[in-house]
């Protein structure tokens, strides 16, 4: 049977992971890591999976699987898609730097590439 703290526990997680899905979005779409930290999401995942072991312990005294640990599963799963998705950002923008060193290169190049000059014209000698 589920209890109060349970239920509370549920609306804990329900509230961190609801946040989860627009970020999975977000990163999807803007193809870029900027803003985001792999160690904060590497500190999340391990908080969840403190948590799962603390379910886990529940379940060797007990026998049953707690509710909640679903809850931690799902929102420790969004955070690892997120994390893999922050990943591939920073190849895209590794990418991006790249190209943008590669053609600032380019350009100072040119710009400091000296045309070469004509030879001077050489006078024609006059014939008295």
């Amino acid at each position: 049977m589920i209890d109060v703290a349970q239920i509370c526990e549920i609306g804990m997680m329900l509230a961190f992971g609801f946040s989860w899905p627009f970020n999975i979005v977000k990163s999807w779409k803007s193809k870029t890591a900027k803003g985001k930290s792999l160690m904060f999401e590497c500190v999340v995942i391990f908080g969840y999976l403190v948590g799962i072991y603390g379910k886990y312990v529940t379940f060797k005294k007990t026998g049953a699987i707690p509710y909640p640990t679903w809850f931690y599963l799902l929102d420790m799963v969004m955070v690892i898609i997120d994390l893999v998705l922050t990943l591939r950002n920073r190849a895209y923008d590794s990418l991006e730097m790249h190209k943008i060193r590669k053609e600032v290169k380019k350009s100072q190049q040119e710009q400091m590439a000296v045309p070469a000059e004509e030879p001077a014209p050489v006078p024609e000698e006059v014939e008295e």
